[in-house]
Order: structure tokens, then sequence, then C-alpha cells
């Protein structure tokens, strides 16, 4: 992952939280100069799947930024849970915006509140699944 934004100064870091490949754990990873590079080894049998499940914290600007995904590979599903983890008790509004896979819509994430905005099924390569905003704070 390239490109990731500074955090405010005083806040925590842009990181990686998890991440599992089938039942191997990474543990968590601090961006290094908006940079987040992991590479990894693995083999999966043909007609077999494996699950690739990771969590990650960054800082991204209201509304204008992009937050997308478009699998380099085949990927048989993908799902986007997204979590409302901001300081001071406050709601966020999420839009999803036209992509291959998720319509349109436009989601309030209550403190602490988790929901799953996305799922797709048989993903081609270069296919973008999602491209999701957050929208400024009222």
């Amino acid at each position: 992952m390239e490109g990731v934004a500074d955090p405010p100064i005083g806040r925590g870091p842009n990181r990686m939280v998890h991440l599992a490949v089938g039942a191997r754990s990474f543990g968590s990873r601090a961006f290094q100069d908006g940079t987040l590079s992991l590479p990894i080894d693995t083999v999966i049998e043909a007609g077999s799947w494996c699950e690739i499940a990771y969590a990650m914290e960054y800082w991204v600007c209201a509304e204008t930024e992009p937050n997308t995904y478009a699998p380099v590979r085949y990927t048989q599903k993908v799902r986007l849970a997204l979590r409302n983890d901001l300081p001071g008790n406050r709601a966020v509004q999420i839009r999803m915006t036209g992509a291959d896979f998720a319509g349109e819509d436009t989601y309030s994430l209550r403190p602490g509140e988790t929901r799953v905005v996305c799922e797709a099924d048989d993903v081609r390569p270069g296919l973008q699944v999602y491209d999701f905003r957050i929208l400024p704070l009222t």
C-alpha cells in the first residue's frame, strides 16, 4: 500500500492491525514513509481456497480521498467491513461510489459499530470491487 498520508500530530500511526493468511498470523505493522510492504509466500492448491483477513487503521482526507480495491488475481470472495473507531464518540457516514460490484449508497456508522458494506463473489483480476469515501463530520 502506497501514498498513505501521515497522521495528524498527536494521533496514532497508520498501521496494519492484523494480517492472517490461512492459519498464519503476521501481527501488526506500521507504515514507513507512507508505504506498507509485506511480501508473503504461500501455496494454494488447485481448487482450494485460502482466507486472507486483515484490519487496517489509516488516516484519510474526508470526501475526496478514494479507498479502492481491485484484486491482482482471481478472487473467490471479497468482503469489506468497516468499523467506526473515531475518537470522541462520533458517528461517521460512508459513501460507497460506483464500482464494478458495489452500488452507490450511504451508510451511517455509530461509534464502535462494524458493518459489512460490500460483498463480491468470483472477482476477476483488475475489476474494481469498491470505492468508498468517508464524508465530512457535520
